[in-house]
């Protein structure tokens, strides 16, 4: 997923091994670094992707995209307290962001923008905000409780609107086209049926 929101993972994977389950593939998650999950999803050394946005097959032609929104996500900004107002993302020019590396989202919408900081998890940038060497953090909104066992968490104001609201899909690689409309197949109906948001929080809220 890209992402260190193990909880919304946990939902996500959930929906995927049901899924697959029902075309007789047993599915396993395994946790990478989010860009070298693409590196290795689109070379197949590993067979997919959990979930991720819609074009990354433009930037990694070997991955197919299941045409089935997954997950509907928030891209939110946080700061200390409401202490400067935002209005989309060019409010941020001038303001010292940080951003998880592999959110691809944010990656690009903050491509030349000067003060860009770049980490492996969301937790040294809530730090880094905390500690004001940071003005902001963009992440999505499920981050932000994810945080909430940290005493500094209570400093930290999400901004409304959220900067984005992002559609995700799964992914596989190439190799295993037979399978993309077996599995299209399979999702559109527990997405119409609404099977796919009841596994989705339910697995979460056992997550949490």
């Amino acid at each position: 997923m890209g992402e260190d929101d193990t909880t919304a993972a946990t939902g996500i994977l959930a929906i995927l091994k049901t899924a697959y389950s029902r075309i007789g593939i047993e599915v396993k998650g395994k946790v990478l670094p989010a860009n070298r999950a693409l590196v290795d999803s689109n070379t197949g050394y590993i067979d997919g992707e959990l979930c991720r946005i819609a074009d990354i097959e433009s930037e990694h032609p070997n991955l197919i995209r299941i045409p089935v929104t997954i997950m509907t996500v928030d891209i939110m900004a946080y700061t200390i307290k409401n202490s400067f107002p935002i209005k989309g993302w060019k409010s941020l020019e001038e303001r010292r962001i940080g951003i998880k590396a592999g959110l691809r989202y944010a990656e690009i919408r903050t491509q030349g923008m000067p003060n860009v900081l770049r980490t492996t998890n969301h937790d040294t940038l809530f730090k880094l905000l905390a500690a004001n060497r940071l003005d902001v953090v963009i992440a999505t909104r499920s981050i932000h409780p994810a945080q909430s066992e940290k005493a500094y968490v209570k400093k930290f104001y999400a901004h409304e609107p959220p900067l984005a609201k992002l559609e995700l899909y799964h992914y596989l690689h190439i190799k295993h086209a037979e399978l993309v409309p077996l599995i299209t197949e399979v999702l559109s109906r527990m997405h119409e049926s609404g099977e796919m948001d009841k596994i989705r929080n339910s697995a979460m809220q056992t997550k949490e």
